[in-house]
């Protein structure tokens, strides 16, 4: 909806045409971890298990006492001071609409902080760091010296928040693991550049884009 809004038919056919797209993928994965399950058990591992639960409280879930810490976490978290509706639609790339909710017949009781895990108008991001501080504590706590932790994660000032993000990982007993040969950066990390993408800082900049919120970083860490 960047250039033309549909029209209510033409929205109703792409709604019902990817819905049954979603339906089909969703039955062939299952078939497929079904099938995995079943190779698993032969060989003596641990089945899959899917669990509903929000950071933190995942270390401690009761379930996850059957199964053996994970060989691999891989998250993508919010990325401080980047402004992001994931719970909003955009109609013409500037108005939001909570126009998902009203399809779902639900009601969205969330701000965007929920989702963002700070609000984009508190300059320090304290908030922000805390509750990445408080999930990958309890990332961590469900993972033994063999797992890697993967994620991507961009910043709208990296010289200030790079740092910073490091220092909460080492906070809560996260090391961080490089590899030469994934680097496409003299820092040792694997750097990318997202074609098209470009992100407000804060709800007050709307003037220019961060041209740097383009840019996305893999980092990977592991238990101290």
């Amino acid at each position: 909806m960047r250039s033309e809004v549909p029209s209510v038919d033409d929205f109703r056919g792409a709604l019902a045409a990817n819905t049954e797209r979603m339906v089909n993928v969703a039955r062939a994965a299952t078939t497929e971890y079904r099938s995995a399950d079943k190779l698993a058990s032969a060989a003596g591992l641990p089945r899959s298990l899917v669990i509903r639960q929000g950071l933190p409280g995942v270390a401690v879930h009761a379930k996850l006492s059957e199964h053996p810490p994970p060989r691999l976490v891989l998250t993508s978290p919010p990325y401080p001071g980047v402004y992001v509706n994931y719970h909003r639609w955009k109609v013409r790339g500037r108005k939001e609409t909570p126009f998902p909710y009203f399809l779902a017949g639900q009601e969205d009781g969330n701000g965007l902080a929920y989702y963002t895990m700070g609000a984009r108008s508190d300059p320090t991001q304290g908030t922000y760091f805390r509750r990445l501080a408080e999930a990958f504590r309890d990332i961590s706590a469900m993972c033994d010296a063999d797992t890697r932790i993967v994620q991507v994660v961009g910043f709208n000032d990296v010289d200030d928040q790079l740092g910073r993000y490091l220092e909460t990982m080492s906070s809560v007993g996260l090391d961080e693991v490089t590899f030469d040969e994934l680097a496409t950066s003299p820092d040792g990390r694997l750097w990318r550049y997202v074609p098209g993408r470009r992100w407000w800082a804060r709800a007050g900049d709307r003037s220019s884009v961060v041209s740097h919120t383009a840019r996305e970083v893999v980092l990977i860490h592991k238990r101290a």
